[in-house]
């Protein structure tokens, strides 16, 4: 009977341990999976700054190029005048 009393403690012990740890590995999994969740947003926000940055060079590269054509038109103009 005391063997079963302290079998009955020792996996009580245990059961209270391995309740703890699920605990701890929950927390840690929320934790974890948060962190992910930003690095996700952070990685997102990074990509939308570099489309657009993308973009603004882009739009850039074009008006430089307007710009020259305009600065060949009033060249030509001036020529033929």
């Amino acid at each position: 009977m005391q063997y079963l009393q302290k079998r009955l403690r020792t996996l009580e012990s245990e059961n209270t341990s391995l309740e703890q740890l699920s605990s701890r590995l929950r927390t840690d999994l929320e934790a974890a999976s948060k962190r992910a969740t930003q690095a996700d947003q952070a990685r997102l926000e990074t990509a939308e700054k570099l489309r657009n940055s993308l973009r603004t060079q882009e739009d850039q590269e074009r008006l430089m190029h307007q710009v020259q054509e305009t600065n060949l038109l009033r060249e030509s103009n001036v020529t033929l005048r």
